[in-house]
């Protein structure tokens, strides 16, 4: 349990701040990620579920972020 909590902190933090400094250019690397993801799985149905899961999860912290900077006023 405590390593899908891990894993959540991860994507969430690193989503938020590749969001925070590549606004949004950093979807292109959530996308990227999940298609590792997709790809070290082998496109299994397991693999892709969890890339799946993973993109979406990088690309609403990405969302974040971006949304973060501009509250931040750093347009």
């Amino acid at each position: 349990m405590e390593l899908y909590l891990l894993a959540l902190a991860v994507l969430g933090g690193g989503g938020l701040l590749v969001g925070l400094v590549l606004r949004w250019w950093g979807l292109l690397a959530s996308i990227g990620f999940a298609a590792f993801l997709a790809f070290g799985w082998e496109f299994g149905p397991v693999g892709l579920t969890y890339a799946l899961i993973a993109g979406v999860l990088a690309s609403a912290a990405v969302l974040a972020g971006v949304w973060l900077r501009g509250r931040l006023g750093g347009r």
